[in-house]
This record gives C-alpha cells, structure tokens and sequence, in this order.
C-alpha cells in the first residue's frame, strides 16, 4: 500500500468571495444558534474604546439648583459583554415606585426633554403612563403598543421621527426590532429585567455617531443592582 502525504491548504489564499454579515450589539454567543449561519472560517470584528470616552450630550442640570437633579452618572463603553454606543451617557434616578410619574414630568416639563422613548414593561404599564402624561397635558404623548393598529403604529413612528412627539410610551415586547429615527432620550420607566434588554433600549439612541442619553429609573433594591452590573 502507497501512503501518500497529507498536503494542508490555506483556506484565507483560497480565492473565495468573502460574505460581511453585520449584526446586532445583542449577537448570541450560543455555538447551536451561530451554527445555522454555516459559516466557514468566520471573523469577528467589533468596534469599541480602548478608554472610556465621557461625553456630555445634553445638560440635566437644575436652572433652580445648579445641581445635578439626584442623577448617578454611569459612563459609557462595555456593559457586561456587550458594548454601548460611543455618544452614549448614561445616567440611573434611585425613585420609588409610586414617584415614577412625577419623574417622568418632571424630566418632561422641568428639563424640557424632548424627542423621548419611554420603555416599560407591560402593556398596560404603557396605556396607564400614556393617559397620565396626557391628563396633565401640555406635551405631545403617543402610546406605542399591540393594541393598535399596524397602520396607526407606522403613522406614529413616522410623527415621532419628523418631531411631532415629544413623548412615545412603549413595551419592550413592541419596541423589538423597530427602527426609530429621531430619538435624543431612552428613559427606562420600568428597569429592564436582563441586561440584554437594557442594551436593546439605549440602542435606540447615539446612533451612527450622534450623541444622546439613557436615564433609567430605578428603585431603592434596584440601585445597588444597576451600576454594579452595567459598569
């Protein structure tokens, strides 16, 4: 029997064509859901800071105060494994419960926040928000949710992207996978329950290099949880 020699070719000098597939900051490192992609001596490039970069986007100071309204100011980059947009700020408000919703004016009315996208956690979290918001008046407010139509959901996201909305109140289960143009503020009114969700919401904001800002609302047994994890 003739025993021929095992020759090794370098596949990267093979003159194959090269496939550049982008995804999301959430990529699932799950070695079964990254198999379906078949793909053949893959590369991962991804784009972050070497430092963290602070960069003041908008200003949440008090014109009564002078001071910083209660706000814990976490700094932009990695959060666990993922990474967060590099225009970026982020901030965390220690608030009961029941004192959400002035917080929410409060940021509204006070510091003129504008063009913002509010996430809670249900449904009915959304409308009840919605109709307070409304209630007290004085702001252009939308709800985003399943209960409306998808026609009516279009021509909301299309108000909201012009800047006819200053406030859009929406589920994370609604707020999956839509494309928002236009949005200076996420505000987290109910805290995300995983960090993947977290990321999912600031995502929406300092897009292809613009700046904006992440405020999430936080309750007393929630605040020594946040900072630690998302820094």
């Amino acid at each position: 029997m003739l025993w021929l020699p095992i020759e090794t070719i370098n596949a990267s000098r093979l003159d194959m064509p090269l496939h550049k597939l982008l995804f999301s900051a959430t990529l699932s490192q799950n070695p079964e859901k990254l198999q379906q992609l078949n793909l053949f001596q893959p590369k991962l490039f991804t784009a972050g800071l070497k430092e963290r970069v602070e960069i003041e986007s908008v200003n949440l100071t008090s014109e009564k105060t002078g001071e910083e309204d209660g706000l814990a100011r976490i700094e932009g980059g990695f959060v666990g494994k993922y990474t967060t947009p590099v225009g970026l700020s982020e901030y965390f408000i220690q608030v009961a419960a029941q004192d959400k919703p002035l917080v929410v004016l409060h940021l509204m009315h006070h510091l003129k926040f504008r063009h913002v996208l509010c996430f809670t956690n249900s449904v009915e979290a959304t409308h009840r928000l919605f109709l307070l918001v409304k209630l007290v008046g004085g702001l252009e407010v939308r709800e985003f949710s399943s209960s409306l139509h998808a026609i009516k959901r279009n021509r909301i996201l299309k108000q909201f992207a012009a800047g006819k909305i200053d406030l859009l109140v929406c589920s994370d289960a609604m707020a999956r996978g839509m494309d928002v143009d236009n949005v200076q503020y996420v505000l987290s009114y109910d805290s995300p329950p995983y960090i993947k969700t977290y990321i999912h919401r600031v995502g929406r904001t300092a897009r292809a290099g613009k700046v904006g800002t992440a405020v999430s609302l936080c309750e007393k047994k929630e605040n020594e949880l946040f900072p630690a994890e998302f820094n």
